[in-house]
């Protein structure tokens, strides 16, 4: 299991493929969590993600620590 940092390069659900920081290798689809599912529709939105060796994985959380507004939302409520 590899903990690593990227931007995202394609959202496709509730799945994102990461460019990792090396700028070349993309990953495969990695699951996004609930909480930052809309957060993340811009490409190249810097993010920790991890992989493992069967190349899965998740997005971790965004760089710059923010979330969608309706998850601050639903946090406080």
């Amino acid at each position: 299991m590899d903990v690593k940092k990227g931007k995202i390069s394609t959202v496709e659900g509730d799945k994102a493929r990461v460019v990792a920081d090396d700028g070349e290798t993309v990953t495969m689809p990695l699951t996004v969590p609930k909480h930052l599912r809309g957060g993340l529709t811009e490409k190249d939105t810097p993010v920790i993600y991890v992989e493992f060796p069967d190349y899965t994985g998740a997005v971790l959380m965004r760089m710059d620590g923010e979330e969608p507004d309706y998850a601050l939302a639903e946090e406080m409520s």
